[in-house]
């Protein structure tokens, strides 16, 4: 078991709870996406594993917003990767719905305080995965860091839809990820195609480590 964060402050009988004011401070922080507010909101009694009435952690809402040094910020003084929403979605999953592919990048190569690591596999309470949400986003970008860590193509939701049927329900349908998804086309093959049309200006490329997963690393291109 790794070890516990000074700021994560357990919500028990035994323990005074952190005021309303100030983790409106810590979210007002989040919502402007700066670290040093962050770390004044925490140090000013703001507890960094709080959960609001859905259940989601601040780190939670960083990533819906795509507030990438706030999602820095609170890794680093001690928020959860593995945490779970009312709805068991993960920040990955709520990153990936908004294509927020920086975040996204961020919270697969990112270790916590206590030692753990994203399960890119998890499910929330429809069974659908990280995948199954940058499906629904439409963006293959995302799409592809998911694949070179090791998310499985081949996976259901509870109504019986791989990743690739999600695609037209999203907002912006692609020939190209629905080629990645079905497996017709690699990787390399997607991201270069959309090098030429400079869809993005930085191009992700992964390697395979003597570990388990696979990390990526970002090449400017």
């Amino acid at each position: 078991i790794g070890a516990r964060s000074p700021y994560a402050r357990p919500q028990s009988s035994g323990v005074r709870r952190t005021s309303h004011e100030v983790q409106r401070l810590l979210t007002r922080a989040i919502i402007d996406g700066e670290g040093w507010k962050i770390e004044r909101a925490i140090l000013r009694g703001a507890n960094i594993i709080h959960r609001d009435r859905q259940g989601c952690t601040p780190l939670m809402l960083a990533a819906q917003l795509g507030k990438l040094e706030a999602c820095e910020k609170l890794l680093e003084l001690g928020a959860r990767l593995c945490s779970r929403n009312r709805l068991l979605q993960t920040p990955l999953m709520l990153a990936a719905e908004r294509s927020h592919t920086s975040v996204v990048d961020l919270l697969i190569s990112s270790t916590d305080y206590a030692g753990q690591r994203m399960d890119i596999e998890s499910e929330d309470c429809e069974g659908k995965r990280a995948l199954h949400y940058a499906a629904l986003a439409g963006n293959v970008e995302i799409t592809a860091l998911l694949l070179a860590a090791g998310a499985d193509l081949k996976v259901v939701d509870r109504f019986g839809n791989f990743p690739y049927n999600l695609i037209e329900l999203g907002s912006s349908p692609d020939s190209e990820l629905f080629a990645l998804l079905r497996g017709s086309k690699s990787i390399e093959e997607v991201l270069s195609s959309m090098r030429s049309r400079e869809v993005k200006n930085v191009v992700y490329k992964y390697q395979t480590p003597t570990g388990g997963g696979r990390h990526w690393r970002k090449m400017t291109g």
